[in-house]
């Protein structure tokens, strides 16, 4: 029985879309009699279906689009101030020493160096809604902001918002994942956060 409750709530958004869509069908079906001619009724018929599907699902797909365009160009890691490490961090050709022979970061010997604070605060909430998310490096010493790592997450449409499914929104990495592949978008996102990393520091 749960579980039959469970399929409910997690489908019933789409179940209001399928129900929607057909009472706009029998609408056009109806005020397309009241138009005189054939190719009027047809595409009278057809404008409101149409018409209905997007008033229905425009604001995910605008959504979809921005947020889309957030996570490419706004989100990602931004290096701001760098950190001073003693000798004993850095070999003799100038390489840090915190980094081992497969190019795998130490953590164990830089997080005391700085710590991490996060923020989140509404970017849009208007037609659609996201969220800013901000994930700060900070100096221990000093409190100075070193570099962030940005975040978007978007909520769905009103359609989920007022359905019983959780409207938990989804995040770039969801969004990135999707268009790149899972395996492509690691290795992207693993390159990028040790660049960051790494320039966090100066010898």
């Amino acid at each position: 029985m749960k579980e039959i409750l469970g399929l409910f709530v997690l489908a019933s958004p789409f179940s209001f879309i399928l129900l929607i869509m057909l009472i706009s069908i029998v609408i056009a079906l109806i005020f397309s009699k009241k138009l005189f001619g054939k190719k009027r009724r047809v595409f009278g018929g057809i404008g409101i279906v149409v018409l209905t599907y997007f008033g229905l699902t425009g604001q995910e797909i605008v959504g979809g689009m921005y947020h889309e365009y957030l996570c490419e160009n706004e989100a990602g890691w931004k290096n701001h101030k760098k950190i001073k490490l003693p000798n004993e961090h850095w070999n003799l050709d100038g390489t840090p020493s915190f980094v081992d022979e497969n190019g795998e970061i130490q953590y164990t010997i830089i997080n005391g160096w700085f710590i991490t604070k996060s923020t989140k605060e509404t970017y849009i909430d208007s037609f659609i809604k996201i969220d800013k998310l901000r994930f700060i490096y900070v100096d221990k010493k000093t409190n100075n902001s070193l570099g962030e790592k940005i975040d978007f997450t978007r909520y769905y449409g009103w359609i989920k918002e007022y359905s019983p499914a959780p409207n938990i929104g989804e995040g770039c990495n969801t969004v990135l994942i999707r268009k790149y592949g899972r395996d492509k978008y690691r290795k992207k996102y693993k390159q990028e956060h040790n660049d960051f990393i790494l320039n966090l520091f100066t010898k």
